[in-house]
């Protein structure tokens, strides 16, 4: 079995529903936040936007003490009112030896985050397909992925493709 690294990382990345959403967003996420940095086994906290993405990451000393902060009245408060003040939130979390840079959690979070709200977004690291192309059957590979868009004058692959088995999206093999 491969041991875990020291460190729990937790990252989230919304869209707001709408500026007028912005305010409540920003009251709720900012006490989540305060809590989050005083929360025991918090090693590492961070809030900010980027490309129009809101983004917390939150780096903690064990998955438990991640959990017992996630169950805490102000995050619980947050979480009930995701619908309500955003149009999309993607999570991800896992174990590294180090904490991340910005930069790497991000990445991370684009590659293996789990959609929970809203339709795929490709600034988000989603893979969005680029037509509304009904797929046979038959087209489908034997390994679930079913291209998307395909080009009608050269039968090429010209978009993305989707693991349907188990919603678990993959970039296209086509060139």
């Amino acid at each position: 079995m491969m041991a875990l690294g020291q460190y729990y990382v937790s990252v989230t990345g919304l869209l707001s529903k709408s500026w007028q959403s912005i305010p409540k967003f920003l009251y709720l996420s900012s006490r989540a936040y305060n809590a989050a940095i005083k929360a025991e086994g918090n090693v590492y906290s961070s809030m900010f936007s980027k490309d129009g993405i809101h983004h917390t990451i939150t780096v903690w000393e064990s998955k438990e003490a991640m959990r017992y902060y996630f169950s805490g009245e102000e995050h619980v408060t947050a979480m009930k009112s995701l619908t309500v003040v955003s149009s999309y939130v993607k999570v991800h979390g896992y174990f590294m030896d180090e904490v991340p840079s910005v930069e790497e959690a991000i990445r991370e979070w684009r590659k293996e985050g789990r959609r929970v709200y809203g339709e795929p977004e490709a600034k988000c690291g989603d893979l969005v397909p680029i037509s509304n192309s009904i797929i046979d059957s038959d087209e489908m590979a034997d390994d679930g992925v079913v291209p998307v868009a395909i080009d009608s004058a050269t039968g090429k692959c010209s978009g993305f493709a989707i693991d349907t088995s188990c919603h678990h999206q993959e970039p296209s093999a086509c060139a």
